[in-house]
């Protein structure tokens, strides 16, 4: 928008498309080529300029707004972008190893953890992007690192805390919490048993193994018995491993982020969803009480059926 047909005629010779920028210029006022419409334009090399002016006249515009939720896996993503035309391996190649240097600070923080699945699994903020479908899968990676880090700009993060430890906890509360008002509560039980020094120290945390099966499959895995899968070994099993998995498990809403920052202060150790149309949880600080949770929770399910 606002570019200039001088300023559009030297774009189109940098790119090789036209050999004259000046005669672009003579040719568009002598032929009532004005106005010049914004947009994205898919210019093949040896169109006629008579062609590419009708085009930039005419306005055909080709970007596609895709919508990126928050508490999407990459798994997820690359399979949305691969209908609007990118291709698939290629997105994932790009996140499972970044190719080009680092560009912000938070790049260079990012564990090569061997049991990470992506190295930028979580790095890649939702939100609402403009696409033609002809990008590079790295520049699309690009535009989502640097939603990401306005995104941070918006925290007030401390210098001491580990940015990817912050974020895998907060991509937990993303998947586990559909309330806003209860992630920072979600996000307490997840500090307190991190704090633990016996068998509590396992997280337990069903999104975990929902992320493993999603990679494992290829897409969004929607098993609902997952009993099963929490005897499979796995480094994103939190149910046979202690402590947090080797990263995010999805990207996050600025909410999950700051409930990770600032959980609420509670002794609570456990909880169980309501099973029924609220979306809320029952939260525990014993076991026992849990249990009685577990009980009200299925009493509920089978209500609800």
């Amino acid at each position: 928008a606002g570019a200039s047909v001088p300023r559009i005629g030297r774009e189109l010779a940098k790119k090789g498309l036209i050999r004259d920028p000046l005669f672009f210029r003579l040719y568009a006022y002598l032929n009532g080529f004005y106005n010049l419409q914004p947009g994205n334009y898919k210019i093949d090399p040896g169109e006629e300029l008579k062609e590419i002016l009708s085009k930039l006249k005419k306005g055909e515009r080709n970007i596609k707004s895709i919508n990126i939720p928050p508490g999407w896996t990459i798994i997820e993503i690359a399979n949305r972008l691969s209908v609007s035309g990118i291709n698939r391996e290629k997105f994932i190649a790009a996140v499972k190893k970044r190719e080009q240097k680092p560009v912000y600070a938070f790049e260079k923080m990012i564990p090569h953890n061997p049991g990470r699945t992506f190295l930028l699994e979580g790095y890649l903020a939702p939100g609402c992007y403009e696409l033609t479908g002809h990008e590079h899968p790295e520049e699309i990676v690009e535009k989502m690192l640097q939603a990401f880090n306005n995104m941070l700009t918006k925290l007030n993060l401390p210098e001491d805390r580990m940015l990817d430890e912050l974020l895998t906890i907060a991509s937990l509360v993303e998947r586990e919490g559909d309330l806003p008002e209860e992630r920072p509560l979600i996000a307490s039980v997840i500090d307190n048993r991190l704090r633990q020094s016996n068998y509590l120290k396992r997280l337990q945390v069903d999104a975990t193994l929902i992320y493993m099966m999603t990679v494992k499959q290829g897409h969004k895995y929607r098993g609902n018995n997952l009993h099963k899968v929490r005897e499979i070994s796995h480094p994103y099993n939190t149910y046979l491993r202690n402590g947090l998995p080797p990263g995010p498990i999805a990207n996050v809403s600025l909410e999950s982020f700051q409930a990770a920052l600032c959980p609420a202060i509670s002794a609570d150790l456990f909880y169980v969803n309501k099973s029924n149309k609220s979306r809320e949880h029952f939260f525990a600080r014993t076991f026992e009480e849990h249990k009685r949770n577990i009980k009200l929770s299925e009493k509920n399910s089978k209500h609800e059926e």
